[in-house]
């Protein structure tokens, strides 16, 4: 039978201290990018640590798990589906970890040398930081970059956001619940609040940690595909916010998670507002959401303001969309020169 989430293998995640490091890295389809990624891990080792690499795939039908049983130590392949995501396969590779500390990449990025130092100083430290996070460099397919825009983050003090690319202590995910299973994105805000409400504070580093080979769109292309669902860009990822906003508000933590992103719940008031009011109110109706354009745009300018009127699309196509029984289930698990079959439950 099939092994779901919260029914991990018994050989894993008994003990949390085995290691000094589990890098978890998940991805779909990522047989070009996985044999750089799994090379970036190498100076990890090189540096001293005792690391665990696991690959967690998400139904790819290329050659990704066949290259990565060559280069991870574990390898656990996920049943395919429509609910299957990216918090789902970072779930069930912090259960499958036996370290006190998780790195967490995708498999379409390349640990930078500059953050091994910093990842060293976190591992190292005996009252220090629950979490660590840096810039992740885009690389384009033209070979044009840039740094992913974290609006507010600031050297050595907690995060506002973080990415796909983190630093955690695993013994603290699972104590807030693991990362939610369900959620097409966002998964990241959501588990974070959880982590603030239990005063866990992720701290940003001013280095790059990260490259990320990423495809680039228009901006009329990726306008359109944020604001509405109908072939968007971002797939069955436009649902996220919405998704996240419902699990914060079932299990406890929607206080937390508006606190994380305030202009963009700001901007969602106005618009349910300003709907509401239609009939009785026109003018109220028409003031509320300019009003609140004037104001984000004011404080962080009108391209971040235009993405909380998208964040507010994304928040109201998607809270329909969450599936609150799914869980992921394991189909394969492979160790480096070993194939342990299915897993059983």
């Amino acid at each position: 039978m099939r092994n779901s989430l919260v029914e991990a293998p018994t050989t894993f995640g008994r003990n949390s201290g085995t290691h000094d490091l589990t890098v978890c890295v998940i991805g779909r389809n990522e047989a070009g990018n996985l044999p750089a990624c799994a090379a970036s891990l190498a100076q990890l080792r090189t540096a001293g640590l005792d690391v665990e690499t696991i690959f967690v795939d998400s139904a790819s039908t290329d050659a990704s798990v066949e290259i990565a049983s060559r280069h991870f130590n574990i390898v656990l392949e996920l049943e395919g589906g429509a609910n299957l995501n990216a918090g789902a396969a970072r779930a069930v590779g912090t259960t499958a970890s036996q370290a006190r500390w998780i790195l967490y990449l995708d498999g379409d990025m390349v640990l930078r040398e500059e953050f091994v130092p910093e990842l060293l100083k976190l591992i190292h430290s005996f009252r220090g930081p629950e979490g660590l996070a840096g810039y992740t460099r885009n690389i384009y397919p033209d070979g044009s970059s840039d740094l992913m825009a974290l609006v507010g983050n600031l050297p050595g003090q907690p995060c506002r956001a973080f990415g796909g690319a983190v630093a955690l202590r695993r013994d603290l995910v699972m104590e807030v619940g693991n990362w939610a299973s369900n959620l097409y994105s966002n998964e990241e805000a959501e588990l974070y609040s959880r982590l603030l409400q239990r005063s866990v504070k992720v701290i940003w580093t001013d280095t790059l940690m990260v490259d990320h080979l990423t495809p680039r769109y228009s901006p009329s292309h990726r306008l359109r595909g944020s604001l509405l669902p109908w072939g968007s860009h971002l797939g069955k990822k436009f649902y996220g916010a919405g998704q996240a906003t419902r699990r914060a508000w079932r299990h406890g933590n929607l206080t937390s998670f508006v606190r994380l992103k305030p202009l963009q719940y700001l901007m969602t008031t106005a618009i349910v507002l300003s709907v509401l009011s239609l009939p009785v109110l026109p003018w109220l109706a028409l003031w509320l959401p300019i009003g609140a354009f004037v104001w984000i745009a004011a404080l962080r300018g009108p391209k971040f303001a235009v993405n909380c009127i998208c964040w507010t699309s994304q928040t109201l196509f998607g809270l329909s969309k969450l599936d609150p029984n799914y869980r992921p289930s394991i189909v394969r698990t492979r160790r480096k020169d070993q194939d342990l079959g299915a897993s059983s439950s």
